[in-house]
């Protein structure tokens, strides 16, 4: 009897799955009994181990003339990744793509020299690049997005009397998850969240503007401490006399609504007129409503 070749293959490809099938279930329980000791930490030692072979190999092959390699070695020193993160190497490498005529190289080789030059005059006790690094640290434009140095950069600014180095640092503790901005949710005094209040507080008083009005908005919701509408009326009117046009437009809003000072809509309205000049559309709506 003649074997079918086309049902001789169906049958060998059915046996080779299903014995695939059979060592993916039990590959994990071979792990466990016989590779015990391979826990995540090795995993991770591996991955280092890679990182920094593959950072040696990229580096000699820039070495040998190659740009693209050279703009990877950078890359590493800035992230850290199979070497320490070091900005001056990044900034040598960038370099030394660029002399090979790599656009980007040179791009980047001006930006990190840049950065480089803010930490050498943050040094200094320049409060501008303290925070001018506080900001790079946590948009992550330039360098890799780091809040733990955003937080140091910014505090220092802030300790210097830079007004948006307190505005960043207060920023920087919310978004690094210290504090939770929840708009649905009031949330309860506590330590960590009068600081907030406090260091926007302090840039309010340096005559930081935007600080006034988040200020104000915290207070007039109960973000980070209890509502306290006065606080709020306060430093919306601080912020709109510094030209806020969203400080203006709340201001505003307060008078027309009647809430926590006495309904005005003759105030309300020369308020939206400040507002809308200072080019906020919806004070602009106010008045053609009006």
């Amino acid at each position: 009897m003649r074997i079918n070749k086309k049902e001789s293959r169906m049958k060998l490809s059915f046996l080779v799955f299903i014995l695939l099938v059979v060592a993916v279930s039990i590959v994990p329980e071979v792990q466990r009994l016989y590779f015990p000791k391979m826990t995540s930490s090795n995993h991770l030692q591996m991955e280092e181990i890679e990182n920094r072979q593959n950072f040696l190999r990229r580096k000699s092959l820039c070495l040998k003339g190659e740009s693209s390699e050279c703009m990877n070695v950078a890359q590493m020193f800035l992230n850290g990744t199979g070497t320490t993160q070091d900005f001056k190497e990044a900034q040598l490498y960038f370099e030394k793509a660029c002399k090979r005529k790599n656009v980007l190289g040179c791009d980047k080789s001006v930006e990190i020299e840049k950065v480089n030059h803010d930490v050498q005059v943050c040094d200094m006790n320049d409060s501008e690049s303290c925070y001018k690094l506080g900001l790079n640290f946590s948009l992550g434009k330039t360098v890799p997005r780091d809040n733990i140095l955003a937080i140091k950069y910014f505090e220092k600014s802030c300790d210097l009397e830079n007004s948006w180095g307190c505005e960043g640092l207060g920023m920087a503790l919310i978004w690094q998850g210290l504090i939770e901005d929840s708009k649905s949710v009031r949330l309860q005094t506590g330590p960590k969240k009068e600081r907030i209040i406090n260091l926007y507080k302090k840039a309010c008083d340096l005559d930081n503007s935007r600080a006034c009005y988040n200020l104000g908005d915290y207070y007039a919701r109960g973000i980070h401490v209890e509502q306290n509408l006065k606080s709020g009326f306060e430093s919306f009117e601080k912020s709109c006399e510094l030209s806020s046009d969203y400080g203006c437009f709340r201001l505003g809003n307060l008078y027309e609504e009647g809430l926590y000072v006495k309904k005005d809509l003759k105030k309300s309205n020369k308020i939206y007129k400040k507002a809308c000049a200072l080019q906020s559309h919806e004070a602009c709506k106010k008045l053609i409503k009006i």
